[in-house]
């Protein structure tokens, strides 16, 4: 029985262990290099990083690397020594290091976009620095800290003819292709596959150990004392649920939105909006929608989804997007009727 019992267990976990083997080896080939600077083409996008960052590596130079049409051409941190590293692992041929290195940057003739992958707060300055400059513009989400930075940007962008695009890259992987055509499929079309929309949620929460233990010890700051902390904090908070309010605007088809409650601790935000959304028989109809954010989720750890109810003549229905943020890693997408 003992022998019987170990052999069942070491199958588990090679089972275990070989159902993962995709994802191991999907992410292995993230950083693969498969087209050489040598065979870029001769009229390929030449783009240019402010801030030598983890997420420029994913967003840029890893993409970069398997496309023909884009290059980077340059790099710039305030930390000389950084830059010159980031260049030499990424095979990037310039680098501006220094206090004056993003304006540097800016200044190059040979570039004609540019990445910005620096901090939330820093992303109006350098928008606008690099419009000034007149180049196109990458921003890392979010692209601004509130409304009236966002359309000073968009503003910005219409005056000098040029593109700010935000890098909301999973709007254009396939999964996230899907569920929303099954949404706009279905506003209060009972017929469709979801049949009338009922409500809409996104859900993001991780487990961040340094938010779990300040959220029980009040450290560094509790909220209101320390109003520069705070702002870090919700800066942070932003970075994660501006996931959860674009996707239930883009994926339901949505342009307004209007917030009915909102209950913000220091590490989490939950919300209950209305949605403005179209059928496909083009009726308009309220929708409810709920957000929920929290860093701090010792239970769940990491939850990263897009569910819609709905109800149809046979029943209520349901769909679930899994790992919408990062689907290109792994995703599901379950979907239920006659529930």
């Amino acid at each position: 029985m003992r022998q019987a019992l170990l052999f069942a267990a070491v199958f588990a976990a090679l089972a275990a262990w070989a159902l993962r083997l995709p994802l191991v080896a999907r992410l292995l080939r993230l950083p693969q290099v498969l087209v050489s600077a040598a065979a870029k083409d001769d009229g390929a996008l030449r783009i240019g990083i402010l801030g030598a960052s983890f997420i420029a590596r994913v967003a840029v130079v890893h993409a970069a690397d398997k496309r023909r049409d884009v290059r980077v051409v340059a790099v710039a941190a305030r930390d000389s020594s950084r830059a010159a590293d980031y260049a030499t692992r990424h095979g990037i041929a310039s680098f501006h290091g220094g206090r004056d290195a993003y304006e540097e940057l800016l200044r190059r003739e040979d570039v004609d976009a540019v990445y910005i992958g620096l901090p939330t707060q820093l992303h109006r300055r350098w928008t606008l620095a690099a419009l000034a400059a007149g180049k196109h513009v990458l921003v890392e989400k979010p692209v601004a800290a509130n409304l009236q930075e966002a359309s000073e940007l968009e503003s910005a962008a219409r005056r000098a003819g040029l593109i700010v695009f935000e890098a909301a890259h999973y709007r254009y992987h396939p999964a996230l292709r899907r569920v929303r055509s099954l949404l706009l499929e279905t506003g209060s079309n009972s017929s469709s596959q979801l049949g009338r929309l009922r409500s809409l949620e996104a859900t993001f929460t991780m487990l961040d150990p340094k938010a779990w233990l300040g959220s029980r010890l009040g450290f560094p700051a509790e909220p209101g004392r320390d109003s520069e902390s705070r702002q870090h904090e919700r800066l942070k908070n932003l970075d994660r649920w501006w996931y959860c309010a674009d996707s239930l605007l883009w994926a339901s088809g949505s342009r307004e939105a209007r917030v009915l409650s909102v209950t913000e601790g220091r590490f989490s935000v939950s919300a209950q909006l209305e949605l403005q959304i179209l059928g496909s028989d083009g009726s308009s109809q309220a929708l409810n929608a709920t957000i929920y954010m929290a860093r701090d989720e010792l239970l769940r750890p990491f939850e990263w989804s897009l569910a819609a109810q709905g109800s149809n003549p046979e029943g209520n229905t349901s769909l679930l997007l899994s790992n919408l943020g990062f689907p290109f890693i792994w995703h599901a997408i379950d979907v239920a009727a006659g529930l």
